[in-house]
């Protein structure tokens, strides 16, 4: 199993990255190239990224300039303008992966977004696991006792690192994971899609099992599903 590699460069609107603008539809049309994003989700991630760049262009700053301050306070604005915690949610996932195409265009140098916490839900949560807790689970399956083990830690890894419910993860297509940006797109109730930036620890997981195991457990008709029995 080869993992999807496109080029960014042949992605439409690649060559507006000379500006903020050009950049962003740069962005949204890859999405909708690479996961085949739905146009209500292209609005809204739209609507977000044109908020930071509004918000950038009144303090002069550039894009290759970005800060993870410039984003915090970016996001603080939209929670002091009266945003709902889950649109600040949504807008700092729409950064988050916009950062990591910006890096993966040479735009920035580093993913600045990556040392930020999503704002916490403490209405909606159920008690989790600590971060030690799930790295022991994490790593529970062994190959030496369970032939499906790399199957197993890549399922474990993608619920953690992105909070998905198990039925999302069992429907996952291969073509919904996005290794190279670090995305996942998620079908959920109803039918409504998300875009999930996921933990570089958890696409290597995915990438471990896409290259060492699935090929070997795929058959006919089962050539689309992600994790295979």
């Amino acid at each position: 199993m080869t993992v999807r590699r496109t080029s960014l460069k042949a992605v439409p609107g690649h060559s507006r990255l000379r500006d903020a603008p050009g950049a962003v539809g740069g962005f949204l049309d890859y999405l909708q190239a690479e996961c085949g994003l739905a146009l209500n989700t292209r609005l809204a991630y739209g609507r977000d990224l044109r908020r930071l760049l509004e918000f950038l262009g009144r303090r002069r700053c550039r894009l290759k300039d970005l800060t993870a301050r410039d984003i915090e306070e970016f996001l603080r604005a939209g929670k002091d303008a009266g945003l709902s915690v889950a649109s600040v949610a949504r807008a700092l996932a729409a950064v988050r992966m916009f950062c990591r195409y910006l890096v993966l265009q040479s735009v920035l140098t580093k993913d600045v977004s990556a040392i930020l916490e999503s704002p916490k839900k403490w209405n909606r949560l159920p008690t989790v696991l600590d971060d030690s807790a799930a790295r022991t689970l994490i790593g529970a399956p062994q190959a030496d006792s369970d032939a499906h083990a790399p199957r197993d830690r890549a399922i474990l890894a993608m619920l953690y690192a992105t909070g998905m419910r198990a039925a999302e993860v069992a429907h996952l297509a291969v073509r919904d994971v996005n290794v190279p940006l670090g995305i996942v797109r998620v079908m959920g109730k109803g039918g409504k899609e998300r875009i999930v930036p996921v933990a570089l620890q958890a696409t290597a997981a995915v990438r471990e099992y896409l290259t060492n195991h699935r090929p070997a457990v795929v058959t006919e008709g089962s050539e689309e599903r992600l994790f295979l029995s």
